[in-house]
Order: structure tokens, then C-alpha cells, then sequence
């Protein structure tokens, strides 16, 4: 007990001297590392006994330590001018706010939501059949489950185009999101767009579900809060305090909702499950810190200052997406690794009869490749990421106009996921480091383009 509250404590602290000086508070990067820590550590106060929880020093230390690296150089990170990156930047965002005005119109033609709601539901009824092709017919639950089966145990293909098809209906949703948010701040729209609106993100988040994994769903969620709470800062004084406290109020629904029908929708997607609600969510939330003590209680004698058990790229766990992706691209063979492998070097835990998955929170994967030398050099360049970003939105917050849609803040929002699940695995660079994060720039580059650019003679419709 008494190292998960020294956990908590630092985390805490940390947090604490963010809503101090900041006016952002947790949207910083600092301080979503800091909060990632704290629900998972006191859910594990819970499951000591069941789950003979005793964390090492080793765990304790690379969870505080990590935390300390990536406060730290966020801190140094601000107080860098990166004056040509900010110009980069400036010449960008100019260009993507050239797209919001060459149309001769601020607004979004109403066709142009009528047709993304074909798009999505012709993506939809395709992407049903394929998956119907590779499982067979049956009930949508004996789909789902069959499907969820099949992903389980192997990588599915899905041809090229219902691949594009997919992807540019999930990040779809995060431009759904935005505007909805947007136009309720600014009360703009009236109840017909909205619903256009509703639709569309309804769909996108149904076509996220389809292969059986709720992350997209998570995410969706997740970044809606998050925009939320950084498009709520429009007003000052009274207004400004109780929108915010309206943000918290909704991140305590947000919990208390998933908690009681987390279990439900992993039935719903096919998952058998035998354990309580509050058992099964532990397992996302808390078990990851139990199995990364395992794993470093495992592999001690693997793991030193300038060496991980990983002795090569082959083997190299906190970069395997876009190794994956070299080695296809480019046919390099031994870059690849399979699932097989992934499994042999994270295995199922279980203990006293239950079930901890394979998630080992994200400082494993660092260890694993570079021994504690890797511990401070992805943690540092994860905050360091972070926090150039965040200065880029920060100058489009305080100098642009949030009616129109800022895609730095999208992505902004994307990253404080991602280090906000810290907790969980090694999300930013297995999300951000991979071809799959630059496609979707490109979606979202393309979808705002179409939305305020693309229009049939000087109608709008």
C-alpha cells in the first residue's frame, strides 16, 4: 500500500503545480503524464490481497523516475524558442485557414454532411460484407464473435480501398466531434445540422466497433473530452470556471458509464467473460502496473543501465509498428515480428485465478529495448513531442478562431490519449511513430478541404 500511495503522492503533486501556474491544467502534457498513474494505482489498493500485489523498488522507481523525465523536459522544452518550426508551423496553419475562406463561405454546405453520411454507410455495408466473407453468416453477436476470434489470432487484411474507406470514416469522427463542440460554444447551426452531425458520428463509431475492438470507441471518447475541455476556455470569469467544472462532471459520468457497461459492450463484441464489472475493468486499469513488477522481477538480471533484454531492432518492442512497416514495405524480412513473438515476450499473466491480460504499462517496452538508458530516452522524446505540439496549438489557441477546425488541436488531443494511457502500454509511439498517424493527417487535411472547399458553382446548399 504504501508504494502505490507514493505513486499517487507524486502524481498528485505534480498535477497540482499544473493547476497552479497553468490555466490549461491537465490539457498540459506534464500533467496528463501525471494524472495517467493515479485512477490505476488506487484501483490496485483494491486487488493487494487477490492479486498478491507487492511492487519492487525497481517498479516504484521507474514509474516516479519516468514521471520526473518527462515533467522535466516538458519544462525545458517550453522555455525553447523553436523559432523555425514555429514559422513552419505559421506558414501551415495559414494554408490550412486559406481552406475555411476560398469557398467565398464560412459555412459547411448541408450536402456535404448528407454525403458523408452515404460515405460512412456505404463503408459500413461493405466492410459488414467482407468481414461476413471471412467468418461466415450468422447473428450479428456470432459475427462479432467470430470476428473478434479471428483478429485475435491473426492479422486481418482488409482489401486497400475498404482499408481507406474505414479509416477515413474513424477519423471522420473526431471532425464530427469538433464541430458539434464548436457550434454549441458558439451557438451555431440550428438542430438539423446537429443531427447531420450526430449521424455521422454515430456511424463512425459503429464502423470503429465492426472488427471487434473497442480502442477506436475509447479514443473517440477520450478526445472528445478532451476537446471539450480545451474549446470550453472561450469565456471568462464565471462562465469559463463553470464550463470547466461541467468538464469534470462529464469525465465522472464518462468513468462511472464505463465502468458499468465496459463488460457489456466486450460481450456485445464478442468476448467471453466470466469475472465482475469491477474485476474486468481492473484488469485495463490496474494490472498493467502488476504485471510491469513482474516483468521486472523476471527479467532483473536481463535489465541494466545501458542494456534491455531486446539486442537488436528484430527484437525491438517500443518501435515495432513502423518496424513492421519497414520490413513490408521495403522487404526487409528480419525486421518483422509476429504475433507469435509479441505473445513470447508478453504473455497472459494470471494469478490466484485471475486473469491480468498482457499490458505492462509503457515503461516495459523501454526497458525491454534499452534497459534504463531507454527508460529516460523514449520518455524524453515522448515529451518532447508532446510539448511541441502543445505549444503549436497553445499559439493557435490564444491568435485563431476555434469555429473553424484546427487539425493541430485534433492531433494535439490524439497525443494527450495516448499520454494519458501511459498506464495502460506504450500508445504514443505504437499510435504517433507509424505510417497509419501520418495517413490520418492526411484524412483530416482532406476532409476539411472537402467540408469548406469543394462546392458545385456558388450554390450552397
Amino acid at each position: 500500500m504504501f508504494q502505490l500511495m507514493t505513486i499517487v503522492l507524486f502524481s498528485v503533486i505534480i498535477i497540482t503545480i499544473y493547476l497552479s501556474t497553468s490555466k490549461d491544467g491537465i490539457f498540459s502534457p506534464g500533467a496528463a503524464y501525471a494524472l495517467s498513474f493515479i485512477p490505476s494505482s488506487l484501483l490496485l489498493l483494491l486487488y493487494i490481497e487477490k492479486w498478491d500485489v507487492d511492487l519492487g523498488l525497481p517498479t516504484i522507481f521507474v514509474i516516479i523516475s519516468g514521471l520526473l523525465i518527462f515533467v522535466i523536459t516538458s519544462m525545458v522544452v517550453k522555455k525553447i524558442k523553436f523559432a523555425k518550426l514555429y514559422a513552419i508551423k505559421r506558414a501551415v496553419s495559414s494554408y490550412c485557414s486559406s481552406l475555411t475562406t476560398i469557398s467565398g463561405s464560412s459555412g459547411i454546405a448541408t450536402w456535404k454532411y448528407m454525403f458523408f453520411i452515404v460515405f460512412q454507410f456505404t463503408t459500413l455495408i461493405f466492410l459488414y460484407q467482407y468481414i461476413v466473407s471471412l467468418v461466415g453468416v450468422g447473428s450479428f453477436a456470432f459475427v462479432m464473435n467470430a470476428i473478434r476470434q479471428k483478429t485475435v489470432a491473426e492479422y486481418v487484411d482488409l482489401p486497400s480501398w475498404i482499408g481507406i474507406m474505414r479509416s477515413v470514416s474513424i477519423v471522420s469522427g473526431y471532425i464530427w466531434i469538433y464541430l458539434l463542440l464548436s457550434n454549441s460554444f458558439n451557438k451555431r447551426d440550428n438542430l438539423k445540422i446537429k443531427i447531420y452531425l450526430l449521424i455521422n458520428l454515430c456511424l463512425s463509431v459503429i464502423i470503429s466497433l465492426l472488427l471487434g475492438g473497442r480502442g477506436n470507441l475509447i479514443s473517440i471518447i477520450v478526445i472528445g473530452w478532451s476537446l471539450y475541455y480545451t474549446l470550453s476556455d472561450t469565456g471568462t470569469g464565471k462562465r469559463n470556471r463553470k464550463m470547466r467544472r461541467r468538464g469534470y462532471i462529464y469525465a465522472a459520468i464518462i468513468v462511472i458509464f464505463g465502468l458499468v457497461a465496459f463488460q457489456s459492450l466486450g460481450r456485445f463484441l464478442g468476448r467471453e467473460l466470466k469475472y465482475s464489472n469491477l474485476d474486468y475493468f481492473a484488469v485495463y486499469l490496474s494490472a498493467p502496473i502488476r504485471n510491469l513488477d513482474t516483468f521486472l522481477k523476471e527479467s532483473e538480471d536481463a535489465i541494466s543501465a545501458f542494456q534491455g533484454v531486446s539486442k537488436g531492432l528484430n527484437t525491438n518492442q517500443t518501435l515495432s509498428s513502423i518496424l513492421n512497416y519497414v520490413s513490408v514495405r521495403f522487404h526487409m524480412t528480419e525486421l518483422y515480428q509476429t504475433r507469435d513473438l509479441f505473445t513470447t515476450f508478453w504473455p497472459d499473466r494470471r494469478i490466484n485465478g485471475y486473469y491480468l491480460g498482457n499490458c505492462y504499462t509503457v515503461y516495459a517496452s523501454y526497458l525491454f529495448d534499452g534497459g534504463w538508458l531507454g527508460v529516460f530516452i523514449y520518455t524524453s522524446l515522448h515529451a518532447v513531442c508532446s510539448q511541441i505540439l502543445y505549444g503549436f496549438i497553445k499559439k493557435d489557441k490564444d491568435h485563431g478562431d476555434n469555429k473553424n477546425i484546427q487539425i493541430s488541436l485534433i492531433l494535439y488531443c490524439q497525443i494527450w490519449y495516448y499520454t494519458v494511457f501511459s498506464f495502460f502500454d506504450h500508445m504514443f509511439y505504437f499510435n504517433v511513430i507509424t505510417i497509419g498517424f501520418f495517413r490520418s493527417i492526411i484524412y483530416l487535411i482532406g476532409i476539411k478541404w472537402f467540408l469548406y472547399r469543394v462546392s458545385f458553382g456558388k450554390r450552397n446548399i
